[in-house]
């Protein structure tokens, strides 16, 4: 299955919630994105910025010997994003609407991450 499907499903199954999803590497390039009503300002550019707070907090778990970091949440006022590592160079990052389920998202992205792995 193509990136762009599997990133597609994800935003389909969140059913209304979902502003965008997005598959990146930790340098902040965009691999793949999908983005529904362009609500939110650019998600490539949002999760560029992300994606240097996602270094930092990698660094600071290996700094305070907390292990690996799997998922980072982030909610601000105009939309909420989960994160998922997939391994030590790409994550997935899912944009929700400021009320979207933030535990079905975190379900699919789980879901989604073991079909990404597998086209890496």
């Amino acid at each position: 299955m193509a990136f762009k499907e599997i990133l597609s499903n994800i935003v389909q199954e969140m059913k209304g919630e979902a502003l965008g999803s997005i598959l990146m590497d930790k340098e902040g390039i965009s691999v793949e994105k999908v983005e529904t009503d362009g609500k939110v300002t650019d998600i490539e550019t949002i999760a560029m910025g992300y994606s240097v707070v996602l270094k930092d907090i990698f660094k600071a778990a290996e700094m305070i010997k907390a292990g690996e970091v799997s998922e980072v949440f982030i909610k601000s006022a105009s939309h909420s994003v989960i994160m998922r590592v997939l391994d030590e160079n790409y994550f997935i990052a899912l944009f929700l609407k400021p009320s979207g389920n933030m535990g079905k998202g975190r379900f699919l992205l789980r879901t989604a991450s073991a079909e990404i792995k597998k086209e890496i």
